[in-house]
């Protein structure tokens, strides 16, 4: 794991948690104790609270097209996608227009879904080296 020392972007400007959504039993995500995604790891695949579906390893078909977790209000659309390394899962909540992250100086914001992708990305990586500018 990543050390404060290697945080070269600076800890105000590195993201090191963001909400997930779990309300669902049937899919495993914001469960901590699994590697899969949407578990330990923080994703920056989509922007937060995407239309996109996650693409998440469905052990109990959660990810039906019939499911609770892909129905509208629930904010968490899915497509199975077994034991490989393509899993995925953006941040998601039940905040209108987009999530809370946790920044790596201590410090909680509010992020908007619109945020552009770069920046989203960037606020994930705590070497690039880019400016991340206004978030």
């Amino acid at each position: 794991g990543a050390r404060i020392r290697d945080f070269k972007d600076g800890t105000s400007n590195t993201m090191i948690m963001a909400e997930y959504l779990t309300g669902s039993p049937s899919v495993w995500r914001g469960w901590f104790y699994t590697s899969r995604a949407a578990s330990q790891f923080l994703h920056v695949t989509n922007t937060p609270n995407s239309s996109s579906p996650d693409r998440i390893l469905d052990y109990h078909a959660g990810c039906a097209a019939t499911s609770d977790a892909n129905q509208p209000l629930m904010n968490l659309p899915c497509t199975p996608d077994g034991y490989t390394p393509t899993n995925f899962a953006s941040p998601r909540s039940m905040h209108t227009g987009g999530v809370q992250i946790l920044l790596g100086d201590g410090s909680v914001r509010f992020v908007g879904e619109n945020i552009h992708l770069d920046t989203w990305r960037r606020l994930a990586w705590i070497a690039d080296g880019q400016t991340i500018g206004e978030f």
